[in-house]
């Protein structure tokens, strides 16, 4: 399998997470797993390099 291939998978698996551990309920109660809101909360996650 080339380099692209596995950085689409690793890509696509890390999605995958997140959205599979939010809920609808979560969204409609305004709130989100402690683990996205780690993710969201580091400063890196909002530069664009």
């Amino acid at each position: 399998m080339c380099i692209r291939d596995r950085l689409w998978i690793a890509l696509r698996a890390n999605v995958r997470r997140i959205l599979e551990g939010v809920t609808v309920a979560d969204l409609a109660a305004g709130a989100l797993p402690e683990q996205v809101e780690r993710l969201a909360a580091e400063p890196a996650a909002w530069e664009n390099p």
